[in-house]
């Protein structure tokens, strides 16, 4: 043997493999950790509904409060008719902080339709604003061509002077309860 070279003890070789073996493994997770922050960063819409006809649902969103609704900034889902309680998400692009919310409920062909919605949630992080039980009624101005039905958490569309686009347009309460949605966060990206 050389006098250079030396012989390592097994217990030394098995630690040096298994203290490279946990920081791959420890890197590996980190590393999925960081997708996982990042899918939780991005702004999600949950809608908890009953529809008796097939319908589309469209979501906007705008980025200032002044801004005005338009296509580029929404979302659309396809629901199917159903006797059972569904849930519609939307889930914005990574890194959008909505101020104002508008949903439309329907299409013209589902005119005289009637729907049941249960709850409205908006998410972001860990955060959470819940509008179960039609708490949610209270953050949206109903257009004309949405009527309150005998159940609290029904409402029926309808045809006013020749238009139909049933709308729930997020109000000031809305607009509060998403500023204070989005803290300001020095470390976010």
């Amino acid at each position: 043997m050389h006098p250079l070279q030396f012989k390592i003890p097994a217990a030394i070789k098995s630690f040096l493999l298994f203290s490279f073996l946990f920081f791959c493994a420890n890197l590996l997770l980190s590393c999925n950790g960081n997708k996982a922050q990042k899918q939780q960063n991005h702004f999600k819409a949950s809608i908890d509904l009953m529809v008796y006809r097939d319908n589309s649902i469209q979501l906007f969103y705008v980025l200032n409060a002044d801004d005005s609704y338009n296509e580029a900034f929404s979302l659309r889902r396809n629901i199917k008719a159903s006797d059972k309680m569904q849930r519609l998400v939307f889930e914005l692009p990574l890194g959008v902080k909505a101020k104002n919310i508008r949903i439309d409920l329907g299409e013209h062909g589902n005119e005289n339709d009637s729907l049941q919605i249960q709850n409205i949630r908006f998410e972001y992080k860990n955060r959470v604003i819940n509008g179960n039980n039609g708490l949610y009624k209270t953050w949206f101005k109903f257009n004309p061509n949405v009527i309150q039905g005998k159940s609290k958490l029904r409402f029926h569309l309808k045809k006013v002077n020749g238009i139909f686009d049933p709308q729930l347009n997020g109000n000031r309460t809305l607009n509060a309860k998403l500023v204070k949605l989005f803290p300001p966060d020095i470390y976010e990206k």
